[in-house]
This record gives C-alpha cells, structure tokens and sequence, in this order.
C-alpha cells in the first residue's frame, strides 16, 4: 500500500485537481478519479483503490458531506482503519471526523509543509530523497483506448457491484453478466486462453493465527477471487490439461484423473465447484507449468492472514456479522434476511472484501488448503485437507475467519472450490 487515495464532490473538482498536482509535485503516489479508464468499473475500481491506499484525504464541504459517493468512500476506509487526512475548504468538521485533526483550507490554500510531513509518515514521500514526479498538468497526455464494454454489460457490473442493492438481485446480475461475459480482471481468461488471475499482494510480517498465535510469513500473492468455472474450464479443455498424467504424478494413483464432477451452478463467473482437492492441486501443477512460476493452494496459515489481516479480526470485514456482507445462510440462523441458496458470482460482495483486497473469503464456497489439519503439505497420502471460508450453505459463524472445516481430498460438493497462491507472479 503506497497511494493516497483523494475523496471529494465534483463540485470541487478544481482544487482536488490542485491538491492532486500538489501532492505528486511532492512526490507522493496519488489516487484520484480521473484515473477511471475506459472499461473499468467505476465502483469496483474506486473500492480497490480505498482499500489499497496507505492514506486517506477527504475534501471536506457541504457538498462533499451529502455525496453519496464520498459517504461511500468514508465509510469503506473507515470500516479498514485506514488513516484519515481531512481538508476543511467549506463549511463545519463532519461528525465522522470529530476527533480526527483537520487541516483549516477555507481561504482555499493548499495543506502546508507539516500536512504534508504527516501525511508522508504513512504514504511513501518521495520528495525528501530528491525525487520529483511531474505532475498530473504537466504530463504529455495519452490516448485511452476505446471503450469495449457495451451499454448493457456495464449495467449489469454497476448493478452486481452496488453494495446498496439487495444480494439477490446482485447476484442475478451476476448470473446475466456471465452469458454477456464477465470483464473484470481474475474472473475469466487472458486472450492466450490461460486463467488471468488477480494477484494480490500480502506484505511480509506478522499476524495472530488462529485467534492467538503470533506467526510471521515472508510476502505473498493470492487471487483475489475463487477460481472461476471458466477458469477451470480452461484447464479440462486444455489438450495439455486434465488428461496429461503429469499433473497427477505426485498424487496417489487411486485418484488420478477420476471422472470430473459437473458443476452445480454453470456460470462462468461463479466458483468452480464440485472439485477435489486432487483436482485443484493437479489445475495449479498444470498453471504453474503454463505460467512460468510456481502456483499452489494456499496453507491454512497464508489463507488466514489474506483473510483478516494482522489485527486478529472475527471477519474478513471486521470484529461482527453484518447482514449482506457475504454469501452465506442468514436465514436458519437468524443473523438476517438473506439467503441466496447457491453460489454467486465471484467479488458481488466488495462491502466484505479482506483488508488486503481480496474478495469471497467469507461464504461463497469453502475453499482447499493445501495441508492437512495436523500441518502436513505433502501432496501424496489420503489424509483430511483443511478448508476455509464458509460457503452459501453455511452459517455465518462458520466464515470466520478462524474456522476451519475439513474434508477427504477425494471428496467434491456443490459448495467446496479453491483459489491460489505464488510467491512471486511474473508480470
């Protein structure tokens, strides 16, 4: 995380745009809207962009309090503790920020030096080691590229993506995007016909494991979704996929290339289910083959951290349950109203996103470990393999983030999938 990410009304366009020059003249890596390109999902992309920066500035003015974009964007940096930094050009300080320090710019000056100074205790600030980014004005512009999504398709991703609309018509949504086709990037396939999967970075360090253990893992990198049916698809289709006894050499024979379960729920962009551990660990011997670079599932402990982050948090989103927040069963157990009795189309939840990014780690479908529940990697023998996430079918005190199913590696259900892991991805 290294960006700063710039909230404000459009009504105040021109001295975020100010501010935004401001900050890369100084060195700072900066996030603003006008960085929406052709073809991105406005709401996706903004909530990555939140989630990924290492600071917060908000623009504070009655317009800007009563947008509903910026109450958005607050909320989302407030529910992942990011650290604020507001500007007051108009108006009163916001209830929000009532014990947040706020920088008075109502004379419509830029932050002084000691805003800056601050600000650079948490983003990267270049400008103190003598580097200079030009800014924004500045640069010679570039021709963007046509648009390629068509009125419809992009309909369907504001609708699936709109945490303010209910799950269930998020998720038929979903369902009529994936017969359109699902855009976004780490749901479907690179033009070589290869899953394009959605690195996310899970930094070096520390984390409470398993509710009190202190572990430290080395950097990372995790899908940001499940493993899609078109995805997997992809390597049953493969004329070097599936069939080629390669990818099963390290496995018991007993379970080499049994017959592929078919998916429950058929949509391109929804988790590939019905899949073994055997199968998902002979997929990722066959992407790591096509890729370049080693491609695993997850051990318990990587899925955990990518999962809650450092401070130990019930949920992937925070300490409770909040109705809507995941693809599980509300109902039977009283935690809401919502029960969509099947898998959805992976990241239709951004509200539940992990403190890194990462989507579907609460619900959707329990999701393959690679060791077994003793600690165990080795891909040969019978043994149990560990589980993670919850599911649709599952209640939500099984999505925390501590709780760990488990299952025999020959054994496939409509709720069980997968997603992977690398140490370091190949651009």
């Amino acid at each position: 995380m290294s960006h700063v990410f710039i909230s404000y009304s459009k009504k105040n366009k021109d001295y975020a745009r100010r501010l935004a020059d401001c900050l890369l003249d100084h060195g700072f890596d900066i996030w603003i809207d006008d960085r929406i390109d052709y073809g991105e999902n406005w709401l996706e992309t903004m909530f990555h962009a939140v989630v990924e920066c290492a600071a917060f500035v908000v623009i504070m003015t009655p317009e800007a309090r009563e947008s509903r974009w910026v109450q958005r964007e607050v909320a989302w940096a407030d529910e992942r503790e990011k650290k604020f930094f507001p500007l007051l050009l108009d108006g009163d300080n916001w209830p929000v920020f009532v014990l947040t320090q706020y920088a008075d710019i109502r004379d419509g000056s830029l932050p002084d030096s000691a805003f800056l100074k601050r600000l650079g205790t948490f983003a990267p600030f270049r400008a103190e080691q003598g580097i200079r980014v030009t800014p924004q004005s500045k640069r010679k512009p570039t021709k963007r590229p046509e648009p390629s999504i068509s009125p419809e398709v992009q309909r369907l991703l504001d609708m699936m993506l709109n945490p303010q609309i209910a799950p269930v018509e998020r998720a038929e949504a979903g369902q009529k995007l994936a017969k359109l086709g699902d855009p976004r990037r780490g749901v479907g396939l690179r033009p070589d016909g290869l899953p394009d999967i959605d690195w996310v970075e899970i930094p070096a360090g520390d984390f409470t494991y398993s509710g009190d253990e202190r572990l430290t893992l080395p950097t990372f990198y995790i899908a940001r979704y499940p493993i899609t049916y078109i995805q997997f698809q992809a390597f049953l289709d493969a004329p070097d996929g599936y069939e080629r006894n390669e990818w099963w050499a390290e496995l018991t024979p007993e379970n080499q290339k049994q017959p592929m379960a078919e998916q429950y729920f058929k949509y391109n962009n929804h988790p590939r289910e019905m899949v073994s551990w055997y199968e998902a660990v002979a997929f990722c011997q066959w992407l790591s083959a096509r890729l370049g670079y080693h491609v695993s599932l997850p051990t318990e402990a990587q899925w955990e951290k990518a999962a809650q982050g450092t401070d130990g948090r019930e949920y992937p989103w925070g300490d409770e349950y909040i109705s809507g927040y995941a693809n599980v069963d509300e109902v039977k157990s009283r935690a809401g109203l919502h029960y969509l009795q099947r898998t959805s189309a992976v990241g239709i939840y951004p509200q539940g996103a992990s403190p890194y990014g990462v989507l579907d780690m609460g619900g959707n479908v329990w999701e393959w470990c690679v060791n077994t529940p003793e600690g165990d990697i080795g891909l040969d023998g019978e043994a149990s393999r560990v589980l993670r996430g919850g599911s649709w079918n599952a209640f939500p005190d099984e999505a925390i983030c501590v709780i760990r199913n488990w299952g025999n590696p020959d054994n496939w259900h409509c709720d069980r999938g997968f997603r992977v892991v690398c140490s370091a991805p190949m651009k």
